[in-house]
C-alpha cells in the first residue's frame, strides 16, 4: 500500500526531530483544512507514524481558512524549535504568494521543507 509507505518515509523524515524527543514538548502537527476532511485523515495517520517513531506526543491541530493560509501564519508565530509541523497543500505555499498582496508569510524565507507526503491526482 503506497499510504504505508509514504507514512514511513515521513516519519523517517522527521528522525533529526527524535533528538528533542526526550522534552516532554510535545510536536504540533498544523492542519489548514477542518477535521474530517482528506487532509486531516492523512495528518492523523502522519502523527500516528511520528508517534511511533520519535516516542512523543504529536497533536493535530486544525486550522482552516483562507486555503491554509490561517495555518501558515501560525506555522510562522511558532518558535523555530522543531516543535511545529505544517502539512499543507501545494498551494497554500506556491500560489498564495502570488496572488495575495499580502498573504502574512513568505515561504522560501519563513519556512524549511521536511518531506513531501502524499500525492493526489486531480482532474477536470
Amino acid at each position: 500500500m503506497m499510504l504505508h509507505r509514504r507514512t514511513a518515509l515521513a516519519a523517517l523524515a522527521a528522525l533529526p526531530l527524535a533528538a528533542r524527543a526526550q522534552e516532554a514538548k510535545p510536536i504540533r502537527l498544523l492542519v489548514g483544512f477542518p477535521a474530517g476532511g482528506g487532509t486531516d485523515a492523512i495528518a492523523r495517520v502522519l502523527a500516528e507514524a511520528l508517534q511511533a517513531s520519535l516516542g512523543t506526543t504529536v497533536i493535530v491541530e486544525n486550522k482552516p481558512g483562507a486555503g491554509g493560509q490561517i495555518a501558515a501564519q501560525a506555522l510562522k508565530q511558532a518558535p523555530p524549535d522543531g516543535s511545529t509541523l505544517f502539512l499543507s497543500h501545494d498551494h497554500t505555499i506556491s500560489i498564495l504568494p502570488l496572488v495575495l498582496k499580502n498573504p502574512g508569510f513568505d515561504p522560501a524565507r519563513d519556512f524549511l521543507p521536511v518531506a513531501g507526503f502524499a500525492t493526489f491526482a486531480n482532474a477536470l
